[in-house]
């Protein structure tokens, strides 16, 4: 996971060098519901499952080229927990994840498309009930596949709304959707007819 930070933290720099025309470098930052069902949660050779609705929330950098682009981003899916008479098992999510951004504008209104992979820490809590002092805690790594759609409306030249549905695919046992409303804010453009804007 360290190693995936520093490639993470590269690319960032190294679209923030980039100046090509008609071109775009974006931050956003975006929070709403999620949705998350985790099932299989092993603890004491027993099987448990976890389901509800969370706060999610995240952090984007992004570069735009005409159609297409590319985005990076960090987020938390939320904590959703199951508690009973005996015990509380509470599950946190947080990941990295790239993807490529088609997207299409017409006036102040764009569309897009989204698609990519993001890394996840998944760190599962299990608190007996009759010893609440001692917590048990596993945590692992894993990977899926993330897809999106949504639209943007551009307040002005450095600031536009975002509407966004994202949804993860992982193992069979495992069920991510999100939707989430943010503003992005242009850090750099690029006009061929007017050259750099900052």
């Amino acid at each position: 996971m360290k190693t995936l930070k520093n490639y993470f933290f590269l690319t960032i720099i190294t679209l923030l060098s980039i100046h090509n025309a008609n071109s775009q470098i974006y931050l956003g930052v975006s929070g709403g519901l999620g949705f998350i069902e985790h099932k299989n949660i092993e603890f004491f050779q027993q099987s448990y499952k976890v389901k509800g609705t969370t706060f999610a929330h995240k952090v984007t950098l992004g570069y735009q080229k005409s159609f297409i682009g590319i985005e990076l981003g960090y987020r938390t899916l939320g904590n959703v927990s199951e508690q009973t008479s005996n015990y509380a098992l509470n599950v946190v999510k947080k990941g990295w994840e790239a993807s490529i951004r088609g997207k299409y504008s017409f006036g102040n209104i764009s569309l897009f498309g989204k698609a990519g992979a993001i890394f996840l820490s998944n760190r599962n809590y299990y608190t007996l009930a009759y010893n609440q002092k001692n917590t048990f805690y596993r945590n692992h790594l894993s990977r899926g596949f993330l897809w999106g759609f949504g639209g943007e409306i551009a307040l002005s030249k450095k600031l536009a709304l975002r509407l966004e549905y994202e949804s993860i695919a992982q193992k069979a046992e495992i069920s991510y959707n999100a939707i989430t409303i943010g503003s992005i804010f242009t850090l750099k453009s690029m006009d061929k007819n007017k050259g750099l804007n900052r």
